[in-house]
């Protein structure tokens, strides 16, 4: 995610159904279809994403950047961990 957001973009459906794993445990993202890149007059809204992932502003509808990928890498954590 920090390579990402280094370079401008938001995943927009970070979720574990989008997180692959290969046989030397190496992460990768996919599914970059949803993917935003943000540029500094963007004024990123709408629904995006999967609901149980989501960061609470973007099902509210409001303005969303690189913070809502972190929530929803939260919720990936907290799969992890129940």
């Amino acid at each position: 995610m920090n390579y990402l957001h280094g370079r401008r973009v938001l995943h927009c459906d970070l979720k574990s159904s989008n997180i692959l794993i290969d046989a030397n445990w190496n992460l990768k993202l996919c599914d970059f279809g949803l993917s935003r890149v943000k540029s500094k007059l963007d004024n990123t809204k709408g629904l995006v994403g999967t609901p149980h992932w989501m960061a609470p502003e973007i099902l509210r509808g409001e303005r969303y950047d690189e913070s809502s990928d972190v929530y929803s890498y939260g919720m990936v954590l907290w799969e992890m961990i129940t």
